[in-house]
């Protein structure tokens, strides 16, 4: 690697965070009810977080001052609707003043719609496991985009589908912590539909918007490189978890595991595709059940397997899959002592610009995230920001890291030099 690494004008470079993970007093909330349950692992709470229900300001002065001209963030639907019956004004203009900042100082926002966290109401409803309920949340969708209008132009309805249906009615360890495989493709094909009515309801309101889910995503290797059954399933999995869901909107039917490839009215489109991406992960079949596991060699503090460079695979493929833009949408490294956090960086952009260079349209880079924050069932112990966390005052740090994206965002390229902390 000898030359500078250079990126397209207009390219938007941004941080991701979520509205519970940071703001403080999300009461209404079944993930508050969650952690009261003493289901985070080192009993930390969401309250008082970062308090950027607060200090929205400071955070969008962060946004400012590390170069930045994108943030994708989410909207709490708990705080907005706290019953089935009311919208809290406070809340809802309080989202309003954070886009008009933004824009203010030239920082597109990208915003999310649900990621994760449900009203209390809704969860006791049953959330999205009943089709009747999605009702619901598209009437909380349209009063977000009728507030916005046309100053927000980049949405992610749902923020990684599939995970939160895995996670929260397949695995259990989320709420409502239910182990129920039908359950969780219930949810999937609930959230399909829920996606397909908000993106006509948001293109209504505001026909020039640019509309997607973030999709989860990693890269699949057979845990035992030499077994077909490994093979075989690292495949199927890379195929349902990856794709299955945009694959079931794009071509009209309701894709397998979800469905028996039943026909579905869907009309909706993904204007761009949000990647989230973090790691590598191997896939091995023992006693008939699918099992992910770990190899030897370094890993993130959250037990990941360090695999920047697979962004190139990621965005190579669906690149190639769907021919259509993409945002990376999340992508970052829990790293306490920010020791590994510029190195990552370097290499996953690294890898996104080498996709580039063989035709993928990357429109920009999310990285997750701003500030330390709740990193759900991990508690406050996970630390991915660019700015360091303190939880005791609530004061937030520059990382040194940051200081490097912030170079690569106003430069709008990597130089020859920074190339060097790759590793």
């Amino acid at each position: 690697m000898s030359a500078t690494v250079h990126f397209p004008e207009g390219f938007l470079w941004g941080a991701a965070t979520a509205s519970h993970q940071i703001e403080g007093a999300n009461y209404n909330s079944d993930w508050y009810e969650w952690e009261k349950k003493g289901k985070i692992k080192d009993n930390s709470s969401s309250d008082p977080g970062c308090q950027s229900e607060k200090y929205y300001e400071r955070d969008i002065t962060f946004l400012s001052d590390l170069n930045l001209n994108a943030y994708r963030f989410s909207v709490e639907w708990a705080k907005i609707q706290p019953d089935e019956n009311s919208f809290c004004e406070n809340h809802l203009q309080r989202y309003c003043k954070i886009v008009d900042i933004l824009l203010s100082k030239r920082i597109e926002p990208v915003v999310t719609l649900h990621h994760f966290v449900n009203p209390l109401w809704f969860y006791n409803k049953g959330a999205f496991e009943k089709p009747e309920n999605i009702s619901f949340f598209l009437k909380f969708v349209e009063k977000m985009v009728s507030a916005f209008k046309e100053k927000v132009q980049y949405y992610t309805v749902i923020n990684e589908p599939i995970v939160y249906a895995f996670t929260s009615y397949i695995d259990g360890s989320w709420p409502p912590g239910k182990k129920d495989w039908n359950a969780g493709m219930a949810v999937v094909r609930n959230l399909l539909v829920a996606y397909d009515e908000a993106y006509k309801i948001i293109k209504k309101i505001n026909p020039n918007a640019k509309i997607s889910v973030a999709k989860h995503t990693a890269v699949y290797r057979p845990y035992l490189s030499f077994s077909p059954i490994d093979i075989i399933a690292s495949r199927t999995i890379q195929r349902y978890f990856d794709h299955a869901f945009i694959d079931s909107i794009l071509d009209g039917k309701f894709a397998k595991p979800f469905g028996k490839n039943e026909k579905y009215s869907f009309s909706s489109d993904f204007d761009f595709i949000g990647i989230n991406y973090y790691t590598k992960r191997f896939i091995h079949i023992n006693k008939k059940n699918i099992e992910t596991k770990t190899k030897e060699g370094m890993k993130t503090d959250i037990g990941w397997h360090y695999y920047p460079q697979g962004l190139y695979e990621v965005v190579d493929r669906f690149s190639k899959r769907y021919h259509k833009p993409l945002m990376i949408t999340e992508n970052g490294i829990a790293d306490s002592e920010d020791r590994y956090r510029t190195a990552y960086i370097v290499s996953a952009l690294y890898s996104i610009n080498q996709a580039m260079k063989e035709g993928a349209n990357v429109m920009g880079y999310m990285y997750w995230s701003l500030m330390d924050n709740f990193e759900w069932v991990e508690g406050n112990s996970m630390r991915f920001g660019l700015l360091q966390t303190d939880y005791s005052n609530n004061v937030l740090y520059i990382r040194n890291s940051a200081k490097i994206y912030s170079k690569i965002a106003s430069d709008n390229k990597i130089e020859e030099s920074t190339l060097k902390f790759i590793k």
